[in-house]
Parts: C-alpha cells; sequence; structure tokens
C-alpha cells in the first residue's frame, strides 16, 4: 500500500510510505487544468523517485489517495497514464486498486471543477447551464478531462457517516455535521465558550496551544508564527526559523534589499 495527498500538510498525517501527488507520480501541480497535455514515460529520476518511495512496486497493489476533493477529472488521467507507465502495466491505474478519500464539502481544486462537479456538468446540457449562470469551464471533446471523468465513472461510491473524531461527543459530532452543510445552528453559539486565562488553567496545554479556527491563509500564517513563539517560550526551547528559497522568474527580479525586506514582512517565507 502506498498513501498519497494533493497537498504536503495532508501527507504529513498519513502512514508510510507516502508522498504528495506531485512527488510521487512526478506529475506537474497545474496538471489539473491540463486537459489536452498528454504525460509521456516518467523519466529516469521520477522512476528512481518512485520506487525509492514505494519500496517495493512489484509488490503494490492499493493506492490511497486523500483530498480527492482538490482533483479535477484531468488529474485522474494523467494519473492513470502515468502509473501504466511506472508499473508497466496496461490495466487501468496500472492494475492497481486506487482508492480515494475525502470530502467533496471541503475545497476544490484550482481551475477546472471538482471530480463529482464534472459529471453533472458533463450529463446537463449546455443551455441549461447557461441558463443557471453555471460556467462549462475549460472542456475539450477528447481530452484530459473527459477521460478523467470516463474514469471516474467507473469508481464505487461509499459513504462513511460516523464521524470517529468526536464519536464519543454525539453533540459536537451533530454541530459538525451542521457546519459542513453551512448550518450554525442556535446550539451550536450557545455550546462555545470565551477562551480566558481561567480556562487556559484549568484545561493546561488543550487549550493553549488548540487549533485556531481561521478564514485565510494570511491569518493561518500570521497565528503559526506567533503560536510557535509561544511554544517554545512556555516549553523552553530555542526556536529555529530558516528562510525558504525564492524560485521562478518574478524571484529573480528582486535585488538583496528587496528579498531581505521580504522575508522580513512576509511571514509564510519562514
Amino acid at each position: 500500500v502506498v498513501f498519497s495527498a494533493f497537498t504536503g500538510v495532508a501527507v504529513t498525517a498519513l502512514p508510510q510510505p507516502c508522498a504528495t501527488y506531485c512527488t510521487l507520480f512526478g506529475l506537474d501541480g497545474d496538471s489539473g487544468s491540463e486537459v489536452k497535455k498528454t504525460y509521456g514515460p516518467p523519466s529516469a529520476m521520477k522512476r528512481a523517485r518512485f520506487e525509492q518511495i514505494v519500496r517495493d512496486a512489484k509488490e503494490l497493489s492499493l493506492l490511497v489517495l486523500d483530498e480527492a476533493s482538490f482533483l479535477g477529472t484531468p488529474h485522474l488521467h494523467h494519473l492513470d497514464v502515468r502509473l501504466r507507465h511506472l508499473l508497466d502495466c496496461q490495466q487501468p491505474f496500472g492494475g492497481l486498486v486506487l482508492l480515494l478519500a475525502g470530502d467533496f464539502h471541503q475545497l476544490q481544486p484550482v481551475g477546472g471543477y471538482a471530480l463529482h462537479v464534472s459529471l453533472v456538468v458533463e450529463d446537463v446540457a449546455p443551455l441549461t447551464l447557461k441558463a443557471l449562470n453555471i460556467p462549462r469551464g475549460k472542456q475539450s471533446v477528447d481530452g484530459a478531462d473527459r477521460k478523467g471523468a470516463a474514469l471516474f465513472r467507473e469508481f464505487e461510491r461509499h459513504e462513511l457517516t460516523l464521524q470517529m473524531r468526536a464519536a464519543d461527543d454525539k453533540r459536537h459530532a451533530l454541530h459538525l455535521e451542521e457546519l459542513r452543510n453551512g448550518i450554525v445552528s442556535d446550539d451550536f453559539l450557545a455550546s462555545l465558550q470565551p477562551l480566558t486565562n481561567a480556562a487556559v488553567k484549568k484545561h493546561g496545554e488543550k487549550l493553549r496551544f488548540a487549533p485556531i479556527g481561521v478564514l485565510s491563509n494570511l491569518e493561518r500564517t500570521a497565528f503559526n508564527y506567533l503560536q510557535a513563539r509561544e511554544f517554545a517560550k512556555f516549553h523552553k526551547r530555542p526556536l529555529i526559523w530558516w528562510r525558504l528559497e525564492l524560485t521562478g522568474t518574478h524571484a529573480s527580479w528582486l535585488d538583496k534589499d528587496e528579498e531581505d525586506r521580504l522575508f522580513t514582512e512576509e511571514l509564510g517565507l519562514r
């Protein structure tokens, strides 16, 4: 078994062996918007990296791909083609059993439609979509989007209904299900309590460094930095940070002073 997900954050919570979609299969990050491109055989370096991660490709039978909501139908097609090359097998997905896991209420792919939306858009008449003011997005006649949709139609759907993280707290599980569907109930609001110094003292580190829900990456980055400082201070540990390398054409336009200022002001770069 090998595990994968679209983002590095999700991969860190997966069992080994695991790697991101792009790293494991050697596919581009924007492959979900490439409807006309077809990937050829992987380079020797990409094949070697795949074999290093999965350890024994000949024994591989199951691929678990988390964060399915991030995937579009082109992702599926490109993955199918790449696995056929990597495993030297012309069966779908190189003969592997592919288990897609995720929640389509979560983030959708950047550019293009999520897997389930693509099936709806394909089956609804263009005039109806236009009347409903639903854009058709980037589509082709027989490209990666259509081929990926054909693959997705062959999957079996199994719905998991038990919230395991809150299995012992039915009220909280109900609140999570309501929030998932965009419902903020009075009972949920009544269950919230202010975060006070007394509460932190009573519950200790469970509240002191508990996850904080935010609405954007800007807030997330700021809170991560502040919490890391507080964590190091509280536990009397050194806080080590380093600069992330700036790459790409735009990065080459920065002079030394501009780069130093960017690293100082943008917390997400360290």
